[in-house]
């Protein structure tokens, strides 16, 4: 499903194959990561069990706007992830590797009929602060963005005593700053007391700041958690002057500046918040629907901790970090099962790989450690057939037919590595699984709804 805005405003980004192919030509690959640790606690993630947010089926919302301006509906089309069903066993290896055969997105925030398509918005947990413009550049637009925000906060949970839970900051912004909910805004809390003042427009770099300072206050709150995802949401028509320090380094460091930017229908957004923005998180039409806000924060909820390297799928959802998971790779040649072993003490599993595109981005990553190196994949023969730790029946598979692979002869318990070979293929080998001198690569869920127990 198609869970990204299809405005013309949103930047579309790279895709992914082609960065992986321009990374691995280099032998890097940056990790974009958020700044936090993982949380010992959590839940099953995303799409191991089903937890739908259903809607009554007597207040269905109605469609707002053009689904060219919306999050886009269920398609059938052979472009999109399919579900995950059984496919044949893996005990007849097939002579040449098959066509890719459809992707899973492990941060579903997508939309059906404009409502939320098996996700429950309760189970974001984020850090937002909400800024607010009340100067005359918002005119009547002010108390729309006052009813967004009640609106999308009354499906989200702010009891902090909860699992999951979001924390809330609202600044109203003018030529002062006042802070009306400093991370504790709940989904019974208004904002009637917040009036326009007769100023031209606020200073967003001034806003910025109290932003920051509403963050660093609350790392000191009993209700903190170290690896949350904090997101300064603008809610503004004004421009941003030159005093935006510290914007890079909080985007660099992981943080999310989403801004929607209230202009006339028909006017062209303007380009000094389309900068400010982060990548994708730049909006005219979030207002359209209220929920579209919860999607955004869903999306911003996807992500990996800094020691793992993220792998997101842009034709699946361009503002999500990790869609595709969390990959660990470890310089440390050992035997299969103790690389098994460890990453399973990491709350992981050795690396699986069912498509191409994913073959190419483990290969990558493994090259930082240098050129061609063995690296162990989740897969044995027990004598009979080969099985998947993550006990997926895909039929994909790589193995180095020319050199007569897999070759199970003369063992009863088989494993399989893979090794970059000529250009970027990268062929599995049968092997011992005592063998020596293979490292590994720990794969895992990312930081989502619904799930914190991340590494």
């Amino acid at each position: 499903f198609k869970s990204a805005f299809d405005s013309p405003s949103t930047p579309r980004s790279v895709t992914m194959r082609s960065l992986v192919l321009a990374l691995a030509l280099f032998g890097v690959v940056s990790s974009q990561t958020a700044f936090w640790s993982p949380d010992p606690t959590g839940v099953p993630p995303q799409g191991s069990t089903t937890n739908p947010y259903q809607q009554p089926s007597s207040s269905r919302l109605p469609s707002q706007g053009s689904t060219t301006n919306g999050w886009q509906p269920p398609s059938t089309s052979g472009s999109e992830p399919r579900s995950s069903t059984l496919r044949p066993s893996l005990s007849t290896i097939p002579t040449t590797p098959p066509a890719s055969n459809g992707t899973v997105n492990q941060c579903n925030c997508g939309f059906d009929d404009d409502w939320f398509d098996n996700w429950d918005p309760s189970l974001i947990w984020v850090d937002v602060i909400i800024v607010l413009d009340t100067s005359q550049a918002m005119g009547s637009s002010l108390e729309e963005a006052k009813s967004l925000i009640t609106s999308f906060v009354g499906l989200m949970s702010t009891d902090t005593s909860a699992e999951f839970y979001s924390r809330i900051g609202v600044i109203a912004m003018s030529d002062t700053v006042n802070v009306v909910y400093n991370l504790n805004m709940t989904s019974t809390d208004d904002l009637d007391g917040v009036q326009q003042h007769k100023i031209d427009k606020i200073d967003v770099g001034a806003a910025f700041q109290a932003a920051l300072e509403m963050f660093a206050e609350g790392s000191k709150m009993s209700s903190y958690r170290e690896n949350a995802q904090q997101i300064i949401y603008y809610m503004t028509n004004s421009a941003p002057g030159a005093n935006m320090n510290g914007v890079d380094d909080f985007k660099t460091g992981g943080g999310i500046i989403v801004v929607n930017d209230y202009v006339l229908e028909g006017d062209v957004g303007d380009a000094g918040l389309q900068k400010l923005a982060s990548d994708n998180y730049f909006f005219t039409d979030l207002s359209e629907n209220y929920i579209y806000s919860l999607g955004v924060f869903c999306e911003a909820n996807c992500f990996c901790t800094p020691d793992a390297h993220p792998f997101n799928d842009d034709d699946l959802s361009p503002r999500t970090r990790a869609n595709r998971g969390c990959f660990h790779p470890v310089n440390n040649g050992i035997p299969q099962q103790k690389a098994r072993e460890t990453c399973q003490k990491e709350k992981a599993s050795l690396v699986s790989i069912h498509d191409s595109d994913k073959e190419f981005f483990v290969n990558s990553v493994v090259s930082i450690f240098g050129p061609k190196k063995k690296f162990w994949l989740g897969l044995q023969n027990d004598g009979t057939q080969w099985n998947w730790d993550d006990k997926s029946t895909d039929s994909y598979s790589d193995w180095d037919i020319a050199n007569g692979q897999p070759n199970t002869k003369g063992s009863t318990l088989m494993c399989a590595y893979a090794q970059q070979g000529t250009g970027f293929n990268t062929p599995w080998t049968a092997a011992n699984c005592a063998m020596g001198g293979v490292i590994y690569m720990c794969e895992s869920p990312p930081c989502s709804i619904g799930y914190k127990n991340c590494t």
